[in-house]
């Protein structure tokens, strides 16, 4: 009789337990992660995506360089005085 009494309230304290670490746990409820609902809880944003970017044309880029490469020796010449 005793034994059976003690697995009785073994058995309850087991699940009380589980309960216990189930609501501790937060668990996820069945739900989605990213589930559109409000609800509470705090989500991650999305990261930013970088603007796309144009097609780069090589003679362009090569174009640009060499006017940026003139502009900065003239710059860099100083008169002697």
């Amino acid at each position: 009789m005793l034994g059976r009494v003690a697995m009785v309230v073994a058995f309850q304290a087991f699940v009380v337990g589980m309960a216990l670490l189930s609501l501790a746990g937060g668990g996820d409820g069945g739900e989605e992660p990213d589930s559109d609902d409000d609800g509470p809880g705090w989500r991650r944003p999305e990261p930013r995506r970088p603007p796309p970017e144009p097609q780069v044309s090589w003679p362009d880029f090569e174009r640009q360089f060499h006017e940026h490469v003139k502009t900065g020796r003239a710059r860099d010449e100083v008169p002697a005085g």
